[in-house]
């Protein structure tokens, strides 16, 4: 329950011991650091593909980072929520790196918002991202 100025207002909340499933997941582009980092979305907005640079190194200089963020949102019985954990991982960690980022929300850490994936080296990679029971893969080219 809340109250203020002489307003009421209370919610039911259901505390259980399983975490449930969600129904499916949607994996959406939300940045890129430099104008030479692609991202194609297919039309539900998901990322299929991303070609970007690799990490440049000039000497004296710290290393300039090319890479892009993504955002999850999970679906379960039509409604949504981008507040869960998730897994993000590459099927060549060399060629394509993950950062979390973690933006702070009311209740805490929403690591779920801002996955960064930058180009470390040369190839291509899979990059597999997890929220709960559900699994999205797109591919990264690193030039």
């Amino acid at each position: 329950s809340a109250s203020t100025s002489g307003l009421v207002s209370t919610v039911e909340v259901e505390v259980v011991a399983v975490v449930p499933p969600v129904d499916s997941i949607r994996v959406r582009p939300r940045f890129a650091s430099q104008d030479s980092v692609s991202v194609v979305a297919d039309a539900a907005g998901n990322i299929v593909s991303a070609t970007l640079p690799a990490v440049r190194w000039d000497v004296g200089l710290p290393p300039r980072y090319a890479g892009f963020s993504t955002r999850v949102v999970a679906f379960r019985g039509g409604d949504s929520t981008v507040y869960l954990p998730v897994t993000t991982t590459s099927s060549s960690p060399a060629v394509a790196g993950m950062t979390i980022f973690c933006w702070f929300a009311t209740l805490g850490c929403d690591v779920s918002k801002n996955t960064i994936v930058g180009g470390l080296a040369p190839g291509t990679a899979t990059v597999t991202v997890t929220a709960r029971n559900q699994q999205y893969s797109f591919l990264v080219t690193v030039r």
